[in-house]
């Protein structure tokens, strides 16, 4: 059967333990990892076992994927939703009578259907399955009201086993869910919440769409989501990273539906790599190659962003799971929390609203009784759209409000006999009985014989009739083929169903709201520590999940890897401190704070270059960015430096950084190094530089839209000379390729043929190397040259003329290169001998040697 039906040779873990229980007509709960297979162990009962499954979905779209991948597998299904005319829903429900379908998908939301619950007694039912199970408990982390109405579906028709599946279920909430569906002596299987493909890492990033973008150019395949914590900021996200040359979407709830469609075809189908979206994406996504999965907000739960972090690598090959944080972060979640929890003023303030304008007199003289939608009337009391949204979720819940298609003008045509109806009549609730008389005493006579105009106020407000209950009635006669009702407007609205004035008058336990509240921040303050930890990533999760089936440390999440770095530090004599004071020392002496990047790209060259040629175990297993990024993160945790976030992510000193500078030993506050000498490649990648500018300014892209500076620094080291070349080179993309190949390696080729970059001497390159490593000129004239300051400059200007950078003015003073540049600038080719003539001070052969060279070479004419 697996093989015939779905093209499995073996289960996964778990999937065969779960299908014999239910084969064996137990009550069973399965907590398995998310792309672990759990369709399946429904499906593939379904095949065995006599009778129809009927599977409990929250998603339409999750239901429609699953249904088309089953039909297109020789397997009947279908699933009954709101989005189906009632002809056709009353086609499948008769099939489904029949015993045509083994599986038959339904949201819910329609198990309160009292009609539709009477149509299931006809159906011979095997079992009940629930998919995301864990929307049932108030604790769990997406907590759905309807699924707690599910249990009701026994009073309907005779028990049956039920099989509950999550990806995501903490002990607390796996006991919600046996609870709240009476599960009998369910047989409980939780099965590898740890994903062995996935690496974990956490991070505090200031400049978010920076980060994304090395992230996702470091991927050659696959495609990437990131998860953002509102549409606002979803839409934000996918225009930076357009702006920096990353083809990005967005995808949120607040698009209309098509576009919606749309761009999760495009997704799916790889025709992008990158969407940015709202937690509304990814229930029941199946792509396989998903590489990285970036949160730049905190998701609200553990449970949250296991289950989305989940959809990464779901074809068994390494992939990424990143939490980009920093301090404000806490902020936009906590704001939703307390924003989903209302408390009791601000629904009474709600509810004052909505019902000033009504009184059971006066809305019978109303011409229109429909209430403001949340978005408006959050505006109109000044507050915030969310907290508003939930009231009216709270007020639904309570049956004060109803949303529906309120129309004051209908039409409406009973196409069948008085008998029938009689008939109907008869066997109906007395709700319904209530609604169908009110209906009929409301419409002409001729209702039977053509279409008439219906006036719903009449009905609902001056008979008294809940919306709902109307709702109910047109429904259940249209799928029965009694009534043909035609609506003149497809709008939803919300409209009141019973005059309240006060949450004194209804049933609101706010207290219990606000333990639910509580708890939630408490969830998020596990995310919160989760993105602080130094322990291991995966552990975490994994205790928190109460899954104790693993040994020892992942070795891949960024806690494993920055204590490994740390430890690889230690064990080579080298205290792992004495790195982060050359940090310290860089920013006191630059004063002003720096940005990220140049930090880190002086760290890589005056530090680490030498640091790797003492102990070159240190960073044999790790990337210079992870060491220098390790020790950052480690200075801000002790809180001796902070970042800054103003157009770029910067670093700067902190007063507690300051003083603990001032503990140390005189000797030790100050890096006894020179001025930055800049290499060959560091001149070729300043050039690349100005020419990214040039085309950035011509596209209307950011710079680093159109590669990054990473690559640029590989592209200066292999100076490649051809597209082969190019591509090959770290970091660089074939879209890159294709745009700007030719241009850079023009830019290459004029470099490699500049005749004043020539190659130096052996004698020249030692005194580069021996610059490199924080020798000063003084030694270097000692060592190299015996004391001799001509021989020097003469050295001094070879490596000028090749190109590199030194560090001017510790060879010649201020005022003398002023004057010596100032006269150049005048006379361009004046040489060095007559040079002499035109300044007002004597200076020593080997000093104007070098500020004459130092001078033409600023001014581009040497």
């Amino acid at each position: 059967m697996l093989k015939k039906y779905f093209g499995f040779d073996t289960f996964r873990s778990g999937q065969e333990e779960v299908i014999s229980s239910v084969l064996n007509c137990n009550d069973t709960l399965a907590v398995m990892p998310t792309g672990g297979g759990k369709s399946i162990c429904y499906q593939l009962p379904a095949m065995i076992m006599p009778g129809t499954v009927l599977v409990v979905s929250p998603l339409i779209a999750l239901m429609k994927d699953q249904v088309d991948t089953l039909i297109s597998g020789n397997i009947r299904a279908t699933s009954i939703n709101s989005t189906l005319p009632y002809d056709e829903i009353n086609n499948r429900l008769a099939r489904a009578s029949e015993g045509y379908y083994k599986l038959v998908y339904v949201a819910p939301e329609r198990l309160v259907n009292k009609y539709f619950l009477s149509l299931l007694q006809n159906m011979n039912i095997s079992f009940i399955a629930i998919d995301e199970a864990h929307c049932i408990s108030e604790w769990g982390h997406d907590f759905r009201p309807s699924y707690q109405n599910i249990n009701k579906i026994f009073d309907f028709i005779p028990r049956c086993p039920v099989l509950a599946l999550t990806a995501t279920a903490t002990m607390e909430v796996q006991d919600d869910i046996v609870s709240s569906l009476k599960m009998n002596n369910p047989k409980k299987f939780v099965k590898g919440f740890d994903r062995t493909n996935l690496s974990y890492h956490t991070e505090k990033v200031y400049d978010k769409v920076e980060r994304i973008s090395e992230i996702v150019s470091g991927i050659s395949d696959g495609s990437t989501i990131i998860y953002a914590g509102s549409r606002k900021r979803v839409e934000y996200f996918a225009e930076e990273l357009r702006k920096s040359g990353i083809k990005a979407e967005s995808y949120h709830a607040g698009m209309k539906v098509l576009l919606r469609n749309a761009v999760q075809e495009r997704f799916i189908s790889g025709k992008i790599k990158v969407i940015v979206a709202t937690n509304a994406f990814g229930m029941g996504i199946d792509k396989s190659d998903v590489r990285n999965v970036i949160h730049v907000d905190y998701p609200l739960t553990i449970e949250a962003y296991y289950q989305e972090a989940g959809r990464a690598g779901r074809d068994g090959k390494h992939s990424d799971c990143w939490l980009l944080y920093n301090e404000s972060d806490k902020d936009l979640p906590e704001f939703f929390i307390k924003s989903t929890y209302p408390v009791k003023k601000d629904v009474d303030k709600v509810l004052s609203e909505i019902s000033s304008g009504f009184t059971n007199a006066s809305a019978a003289e109303s011409e229109n009784y429909n209430i403001p939608d949340p978005l408006n009337l959050a505006n109109k009391l000044s507050m915030d759209f969310r907290t508003v949204k939930s009231i009216f979720g709270l007020l639904e819940r309570n049956e004060v409000i109803a949303r529906g298609y309120y129309h004051n003008s209908s039409e409406i045509f009973i196409g069948t006999s008085k008998d029938r109806i009689h008939e109907y009549y008869a066997n109906s609730s007395d709700e319904r009985k209530a609604a169908l008389e009110a209906l009929l005493r409301s419409v002409n006579p001729d209702v039977f014989s053509r279409k008439v105009s219906l006036n719903i106020k009449d009905i609902i407000v001056k008979q008294s009739i809940p919306k709902s209950d109307f709702d109910e009635l047109i429904k259940s006669m249209q799928m029965l083929g009694m009534v043909s009702y035609f609506s003149k407007s497809s709008e939803e609205s919300y409209f009141l169903n019973n005059f309240i004035h006060s949450s004194d008058e209804i049933n609101i336990d706010f207290e219990k709201i606000q333990k639910r509240c509580v708890h939630a921040i408490k969830k998020l303050d596990q995310v919160i520590r989760y993105g602080l930890t130094n322990d291991c990533k995966r552990n975490f999760i994994l205790e928190y999940f109460n899954d104790d089936d693993f040994k020892g440390n992942c070795g891949r999440c960024s806690s494993c890897k920055s204590n490994k770095i740390k430890n690889t530090v230690n064990s080579s004599s080298n205290n792992y401190e004495n790195f982060e004071l050359y940090v310290l020392k860089f920013l006191v002496e630059n004063k002003n704070s720096v940005k990220l990047s140049d930090i880190k790209v002086y760290f890589e060259e005056n530090v680490l270059a030498g640091v790797s040629r003492k102990f070159p175990n240190i960073l044999l297993n790790f990337k210079p960015d992870d060491f220098i990024n390790n020790l950052l993160n480690s200075l801000n945790e002790k809180r001796l430096v902070e970042f800054q976030k103003a157009n770029k992510s910067k670093i700067y000193i902190t007063k507690a950084g300051e003083e603990f500078l001032k503990q140390l030993p005189e000797q030790s506050r100050t890096m006894a190094r020179p001025e930055k000498v800049k290499t060959k490649s560091e001149m070729i990648f300043n050039k690349l530089v100005t020419l990214r500018r040039e085309i950035a300014e011509n596209a209307g892209v950011v710079p680093r839209g159109i590669i990054s500076d990473v690559a640029m620094r590989k592209i200066a080291e292999v100076m490649p000379e051809t597209e082969y070349d190019l591509k090959n080179v770290s970091g660089v993309s074939q879209l890159f390729v294709q745009k700007f190949a030719k241009i850079f390696l023009q830019e290459l080729a004029k470099i490699k043929l500049n005749p004043k970059e020539q190659k130096v001497s052996k004698v020249a390159k030692d005194a580069l190397r021996l610059l490199e490593q924080g020798e000063d000129f003084d030694k270097i004239k000692t060592r190299l040259f015996a004391g001799n300051s001509l021989m020097m400059a003469n050295y001094v200007v070879e490596i000028l003329e090749a190109g590199y950078d030194l560090p001017r003015k510790e060879l010649v003073p201020d005022t003398i290169y002023r004057q010596v540049k100032a006269c150049i600038k005048k006379n361009p080719d004046l040489g060095q001998r007559d040079l002499q003539s035109k300044l007002a001070i004597d200076i020593e052969p080997p000093i104007m040697k070098m500020a004459y060279a130092f001078a033409k070479n600023d001014l581009g004419i040497l």
